[in-house]
């Protein structure tokens, strides 16, 4: 296959992944937010689930941003010959499909307004760069380029910022607060360690930036702080430690190890600081 044919192809590739993940992020548009226990009920028989048409709309986002994003990414003739088991592309999917899900439930909870449709658009431009960056980071162009790894890595700790507020906003109890925060700390550490160094980073780091998180998470918890100061103080804290243990893992030292974890975690603390004055 020459070079015009193979991105002509990639490019319907990637329309038709957007075309089924905007689809699907459309019905929280026109589908009332009704229980749909009777049609489980009516499927599955007597049982003690109590799911919405929007929870239900973010299952099957989640499961077609999965699914495009595996075969927008497994199909490529390049990835096929360099990374063609699936277990190697993992990884990829995951910032996708947090980008499909945060952006649908943040559309379930706008109101139908104009001001709605332009966060879908943009919203579905951004699901189909962050597709475009994870493709280019597989087949190894991100070496020669640096964008794919910065805005994959800026994304992931934007996602994670904002599915720290969207949990604390929905308040659910501790005991699943926390495992989900971990969670998500978890997979953007592996994602943004594993992007600034170009290989797959140590699993004790990752395990002890999760329980450094976790355990913060938990603490703040019980304190009288706002959505967003709880996000900024863990996102604050998570960009501190991925980035301190990429500069570890560099072998530097003192100032070179500290300007920049101490910078963001400054800049995250002066954020929350002024929250409390406004």
């Amino acid at each position: 296959m020459n070079k015009s044919n193979r991105v002509q192809n990639n490019s319907t590739q990637l329309n038709i992944v957007m075309a089924f993940i905007g689809l699907c992020l459309g019905f929280t548009n026109f589908l009332p937010n009704e229980s749909v226990n009777r049609i489980l009920q009516f499927l599955f028989g007597d049982n003690s689930f109590d799911i919405s048409v929007n929870q239900l709309i973010l299952l099957i986002v989640g499961f077609v941003s999965s699914a495009g994003t595996l075969w927008f990414l497994i199909s490529q003739s390049e990835i096929k010959e360099s990374s063609g088991q699936i277990k190697q592309l993992l990884p990829h999917i995951f910032i996708p499909v947090l980008t499909s899900v945060t952006l649908a439930y943040t559309l379930s909870q706008m109101v139908r307004s104009p001001l709605w449709w332009l966060v879908y658009l943009l919203g579905l431009a951004l699901v189909g760069v962050v597709l475009v960056a994870e493709k280019a980071d597989l087949i190894n162009t991100a070496s020669q380029s640096p964008i794919p790894v910065i805005s994959l890595t800026s994304l992931s700790i934007g996602l994670f910022l904002l599915v720290v507020i969207v949990l604390r906003t929905i308040g659910p109890r501790l005991y699943v607060l926390i495992p989900t925060i971990g969670l998500a700390a978890g997979f953007v550490s592996f994602r943004f360690i594993s992007l600034r160094l170009r290989q797959k980073p140590f699993w004790e780091l990752i395990t002890a930036i999760v329980l450094i998180v976790a355990q913060l998470a938990a603490a703040l918890y019980y304190l009288f702080i706002n959505a967003l100061q709880f996000g900024l103080i863990l996102t604050g804290v998570l960009y501190f430690l991925v980035t301190l243990s990429v500069g570890y893992q560099n072998q530097k030292k003192g100032r070179a190890l500290l300007v920049e974890p101490l910078s963001m975690l400054v800049i995250a603390l002066v954020l929350t600081g002024l929250t409390l004055l406004f």
